[in-house]
């Protein structure tokens, strides 16, 4: 993303300051912007993060300018397309463009930004007073290693060292050649037993595969057997019930012949009774 020009419309100790960074119409080049104390200097930074990420829900520069009228904007590119936009104050719809006031989608400036936070920016590309003092006491501190130290400087991390330091203790603390029964030798023991159980536990794919199509075969016999079995249930239960009719069909043959003797016998009349009674 390149800077085109800074539009400081109202904001800070700025009214309609326009400070135009391109050289014969490229935005190549360094920009060297100078001033004195209480210049602007500060300002005009805290205004590119407003112009980016949006003006503060308390502004410290609103002490010409209220919070509804603070305008800051620029004209950026990034990858050949050019975006010139003003922010206001707000929640949301607070992009609008610099050439009619038309609101702009919020996320217009995602491309330009190419995922950068607020933080990740200001680290990377703006180094205010504090952090200068913090990278001179890095620089001390890490005695003479500048890599490690503009490093720090950029990134924020004013202790880098003792940060190295912590991670090559949790390093040795993993794997250490003396303690075998601790950190990451203990793990890979661990790793090599279970490995070996594995082995004893475990069969081949043609074992598998055996034992599967006997399995299948003893599937498919008691499937038959079972079958068998209830066929031949119901023929027991058959020759129980007739078990159970022959001795009653023996008796009712007794019976018929004893019943045949009597076959002359003149059946007694249902008012035998009450003609016995006449006669009396």
């Amino acid at each position: 993303m390149k800077f085109k020009k800074l539009m400081l419309k109202a904001f800070g100790p700025f009214t309609d300051c326009d400070i135009d960074l391109e050289n014969d119409g490229e935005a190549d080049g360094l920009h060297v912007i100078y001033g004195p104390n209480e210049g602007g200097k500060s300002s005009t930074l805290r205004a590119i993060s407003a112009m980016l990420f949006g003006i503060e829900r308390s502004p410290q520069d609103n002490f010409i300018h209220d919070n509804p009228q603070l305008r800051v904007g620029a004209e950026i590119s990034n990858a050949g397309e050019s975006i010139a936009f003003l922010r206001k104050k707000g929640n949301r719809a607070t992009l609008l463009s610099a050439k009619d006031g038309e609101v702009l989608d919020d996320n217009c400036l995602n491309s330009h930004l190419n995922g950068a936070t607020k933080e990740m920016f200001f680290q990377e590309h703006a180094i205010d007073h504090d952090q200068l003092l913090a990278g001179g006491k890095a620089l001390m501190a890490n005695k003479g290693d500048v890599g490690q130290s503009l490093f720090s400087a950029g990134h924020g991390v004013v202790n880098l060292q003792n940060l190295v330091d912590k991670l090559q203790t949790g390093a040795d603390a993993l794997y250490t050649a003396r303690k075998k029964k601790e950190g990451i030798p203990a793990l890979i023991k661990e790793y090599k037993d279970i490995k070996k159980d594995e082995k004893t536990v475990s069969i081949s794919t043609s074992q598998w595969t055996k034992i599967d199509k006997e399995y299948r075969n003893a599937e498919g016999r008691s499937a038959e057997v079972s079958k068998q079995r209830k066929t031949l249930e119901q023929e027991k239960n058959r020759l129980e019930a007739l078990e159970r009719t022959i001795p009653l069909i023996i008796n009712r043959a007794h019976l018929l012949e004893t019943l045949e003797e009597f076959a002359d016998f003149t059946p007694v009349a249902m008012d035998v009774r009450e003609r016995r009674k006449d006669i009396e």
